[in-house]
């Protein structure tokens, strides 16, 4: 009875306790305002506006040496610069104003020649469109291709030999007596001490004598061999030649060192 009569005086003033409806809380979730999203920061997310394709040794700014496909005539190569990379692919200019136009075709490939530390690496690149100027800018789609200088012990009949993979433009002619025909243009695939195996458009037959031209950027080469064999393979000829038995000192020694250059790491 006294906790009644307690209860009635310390609660006379409040009134009764209203039942919550099902749908109140739903109500007071949705009156609630939702909390707006954040602004994105564009000056991220155009920084990370990059094919994802594109090794991350390619950077802007990186010098590179540039090879067309196909090219005609004496062997050789253009420096360029990355001055941007976008989501279509590598832009490389060229660097050298007062140097004739990158021979680029558009649909080709272009090599582009990475050396450092003593290791050269080589993308195939095709090319997407070419701007001119002053000094004209590429596009190039993300390499299809990668090649780095490997050194590799190879069983050749009974002997052992050091032979290496590595790409590098190249110049064949014909040996036609006393004289050399027209310069025909190569990619290099493999050497070793007892032969070189190239790339070439051109077919070339069975004991051949050929003169080669190798351009390395350290260490270019020049020696005379005989085909071996020569077959089509991805829609080129690989030749496979063979140094002749009586090669000079002289030029075994030079063969030799330009294995070791270029098989360096």
């Amino acid at each position: 009875m006294l906790n009644k009569l307690l209860n009635k005086i310390f609660n006379k003033d409040r009134g009764p306790t209203p039942r919550k409806k099902s749908g109140d809380s739903q109500r007071s979730q949705e009156s609630v305002p939702a909390e707006a999203p954040r602004p994105r920061n564009e000056a991220v997310i155009q920084s990370n506006e990059r094919n994802l394709d594109i090794p991350n040794r390619l950077d802007v700014g990186m010098a590179l040496k540039a090879v067309p496909e196909n090219l005609k005539g004496k062997p050789r190569a253009w420096d360029v610069e990355i001055v941007k990379l976008d989501l279509e692919g590598i832009w490389v200019m060229r660097t050298q104003s007062d140097d004739e136009p990158v021979p680029a075709e558009k649909g080709k490939l272009l090599s582009l020649v990475l050396m450092e530390n003593d290791k050269t690496i080589t993308y195939d690149c095709p090319v997407i469109r070419i701007e001119q100027g002053v000094k004209e800018e590429i596009l190039v789609a993300p390499p299809v291709k990668t090649l780095q200088e490997e050194s590799q012990l190879r069983n050749m009949g009974a002997r052992k030999h050091l032979r290496i993979s590595f790409r590098l433009p190249a110049e064949i002619r014909r040996v036609q007596g006393s004289d050399l025909g027209p310069p025909v243009s190569a990619h290099t695939k493999d050497i070793s001490m007892s032969g070189l195996a190239l790339e070439s458009a051109t077919h070339f037959d069975k004991g051949e004598e050929i003169d080669i031209r190798i351009l390395s950027w350290n260490f270019p080469l020049q020696v005379r061999a005989f085909v071996v064999r020569c077959f089509p393979q991805d829609g080129k000829n690989t030749v496979a030649v063979t140094f002749p038995p009586d090669l000079s000192t002289v030029s075994s020694d030079l063969i030799s060192q330009f294995i070791l250059e270029n098989q360096r790491r």
